[in-house]
């Protein structure tokens, strides 16, 4: 299954995610991939990184059904909206501050995570 929504360019965008670690802290990451489609046939590129590592902030120990990160809402400001509409992440309220940007704290369904991770 893959993730649709519209870019700030107004261009359809096609993402899947993969769940990662980063090596400083690890924490878990997530990496939305695009798929491109063209007469040659179809693949997937690196699109962005969904969460930001924040290592010298405190989060809240991971649960039984997911865990929790912080949304790079700088980079990707159409992420909360993707997470929302897939399920996989509802926000927490709760936002720690890196240079001028706020990173919201979200708790990330795993399940739901897993429902738009594939390969191609």
């Amino acid at each position: 299954m893959v993730a649709k929504f519209t870019d700030r360019f107004g261009e359809k965008e096609e993402i899947f995610f993969k769940l990662l670690k980063y090596d400083e802290g690890g924490r878990y990451a997530i990496q939305a991939f695009s798929i491109c489609r063209d007469d040659g046939g179809e693949w997937s590129e690196p699109y962005a990184m969904i969460t930001v590592n924040l290592p010298q902030y405190e989060l809240p120990e991971p649960k039984v059904h997911g865990f929790y990160a912080f949304i790079d809402t700088n980079n990707c400001p159409w992420a909360e909206q993707v997470l929302f509409d897939t399920g996989i992440g509802i926000p927490t309220g709760k936002f720690r501050t890196s240079g001028f940007c706020n990173y919201p704290i979200y708790f990330i369904f795993v399940s739901n995570l897993k429902k738009y991770r594939c390969e191609i």
